[in-house]
């Protein structure tokens, strides 16, 4: 019945309708952060001239992609661009990156120029008067950088093209709402939002208007806009001391997330939004060999595989490559169209399922997958492989239509079908499954198969340690993926496993005989050079679908050659017991 339920639901959410969802708003952050403020002139020009090179890395991959880049820098990058003037190297990587994406904006920490190329580090980040010097200082310098990089003529004002501003000073949120409007800052680097991944592990899908009093909460009458998207490509650990990653698999599977919220607002006529997300990076993390280097290419390249030109049925293009200016520019247009409407607020600052406003199945259930396939499926299916680190989790969906799907190479029993918009699941026989235009997460069924359990006592061997007896899969029938495994035993020996239906403990050979009752051997395997060997069982035989039939229990174990030890050359393992079911 709940089967019946699931695709029934699955028509009704699949109905197409007009697209209301414009594309997703894909950004790439690449901002040069200050150089070490104690650094000689020399010491800061190697630095500058070193994130040159990976900026210029970085250009020659992403220019014949059209790939837009939110290009932002602090004062001491712009210093040297100043220095070396419009035919230097650093203005002609401000003109690339304004080429592409239309922004040279402003990034800073906590440095503040006390002469030409000496910086120093402000020591308190809530001394609001060193935080609007450090303000003035860079948005001078930036906006010097610009006329350089430009010989004077920049292609539009220096207002627009500076016009996103991230800061680590000032602490104090609402000072910084106040500099952000004294200087003209109409749109904010992602930052302080990022504690939303913490509590749903993804970032947060739509800029708004933060509230001065809560970062995450919205005032709509707010001077800037807030623009989201994640920290550093490549990298796994804290950011703005929150734990966050963004290795490649894991930018995938939180596209996916995403793409699946999106997909279904487009699909069903859900009041518009404008959707952005994206990642960050700095110059210096594009040295060669870099993870950064590595993971960048990797998404990209995937992105452009899968998404870059997918149109959905509604006719709505599903992503572009964008940037902070680009996004807040079409909020700003939203907003106009949309008086008084939230776009995103969160007040809670905890996790608080009732304030949630995207598809909580999406977030519980993949929250801690990783991307590791696309996958060819028959049929129209589009299909991607996650893993959770122990099973696979295949994420399906329909652009058209119905289809049934045999996974029996997959899954070899039955699966469990969960619906990521509707939150219902149901449970099907692999080599049947139904796939809809709703997107599903399709997994193995959990077994009710007990676990088997080790018991007696095995001997040394002449390894000096005994022989243990393992198991993988499941002892199902349905499954029938159930295998013996043997370790620490002397290398290159015969040996076979055998089973019984009771239980012994007497010496035996070298060592103890665990099995008893109706005793039978299976084929003669050889031990590894580490010791090592294994076999499966097909159930479906006749003389293993009797002796194992479901409800019964077999006790296994290893019998090996040892000729080392002596005569009279021989030991086992430990025991198996092993209860089969269905």
């Amino acid at each position: 019945m709940r089967s019946l339920s699931f695709v029934a639901l699955a028509a009704i959410c699949g109905s197409s309708a007009s697209a209301q969802q414009a594309p997703i708003h894909l950004i790439f952050d690449l901002h040069v952060d200050p150089f070490p403020a104690s650094g000689t002139y020399d010491q800061s020009r190697l630095l500058y001239e070193s994130k040159n090179d990976n900026m210029l890395w970085v250009l020659d991959q992403v220019e014949p992609l059209d790939l837009e880049i939110s290009f932002l820098s602090g004062g001491q990058w712009m210093e040297f661009v100043i220095q070396d003037g419009a035919l230097g190297t650093g203005a002609g990587i401000l003109r690339r990156m304004y080429d592409l994406g239309g922004q040279v904006g402003t990034h800073t920490h906590a440095e503040y120029r006390v002469g030409p190329f000496q910086w120093e580090t402000l020591a308190d980040a809530t001394d609001l008067t060193m935080s609007a010097l450090i303000w003035q200082q860079a948005r001078m310098l930036v906006d010097q950088g610009i006329m350089v990089g430009f010989a004077g003529s920049p292609p539009e004002s220096i207002a627009l093209i500076n016009s996103v501003r991230g800061s680590h000073a000032p602490d104090d949120e609402e000072a910084f709402h106040d500099l952000m409007q004294t200087y003209g800052y109409g749109t904010r680097e992602p930052g302080p939002e990022e504690d939303y991944y913490g509590w749903y592990g993804h970032h947060i899908w739509h800029p708004f208007r933060p509230s001065a009093a809560n970062y995450m909460a919205e005032d709509l009458s707010a001077y800037f806009v807030q623009v989201t998207q994640g920290p550093v490509i490549g990298m796994i650990g804290p950011h703005h001391g929150v734990m966050q990653d963004m290795r490649a698999e894991t930018v995938k599977r939180q596209f996916l997330q995403l793409y699946i919220n999106w997909r279904l607002a487009d699909r069903s006529g859900a009041p518009e939004k404008v959707w952005s997300w994206g990642w960050g990076s700095h110059a210096r993390d594009y040295d060669l060999g870099s993870d950064t280097r590595t993971d960048l290419l990797d998404v990209v390249a995937w992105i452009g595989t899968n998404f870059q030109s997918r149109v959905e049925p509604t006719g709505s293009p599903v992503m572009e490559w964008s940037t902070h200016r680009a996004a807040a520019t079409d909020y700003m247009a939203w907003e106009t169209r949309n008086p008084g409407v939230s776009s995103f607020s969160f007040d809670s600052l905890t996790v608080d399922w009732d304030e949630y406003p995207w598809l909580r199945t999406v977030a519980e259930e993949m929250v801690d997958l990783t991307w590791t396939e696309d996958m060819a499926l028959p049929s129209g299916v589009t299909g991607f492989r996650l893993t959770d680190g122990s099973a696979d989790h295949l994420l399906l969906f329909l652009d058209v239509g119905t289809a049934t799907l045999d996974l029996s190479g997959e899954f070899p029993g039955e699966v469990r079908m969960l619906s990521l918009e509707s939150g219902l699941e149901g449970t099907y026989p692999s080599n049947a499954v139904p796939v809809t235009i709703e997107a599903v997460l399709v997994e193995a069924a959990p077994s009710d198969c007990a676990s088997p359990t080790v018991y007696c006592s095995a001997t040394a061997t002449s390894t000096g340690t005994p022989a243990s007896i393992s198991w993988s899969g499941t002892p199902s029938h349905t499954s029938n993926d159930f295998v013996l495994r043997v370790s620490g035993a002397p290398a290159n020996q015969p040996g076979i496993f055998y089973f019984g239906d009771a239980q012994t403990e007497v010496p035996f050979g070298h060592g103890v005989r665990c099995v008893a009752g109706t005793v039978r051997r299976l084929p003669i395997v050889t031990l590894s050079p580490t010791g090592d060997a294994e076999y499966a069982l097909d159930l479906t035989t006749p003389m293993l679908a009797a002796a194992c039939a479901a409800g019964s229990t077999q006790n296994f174990q290893f019998w090996l050659r040892d000729p080392a030890a002596g005569s009279p050359g021989f030991n086992l393992s430990d025991g198996l017991s092993v209860l089969f079911c269905p």
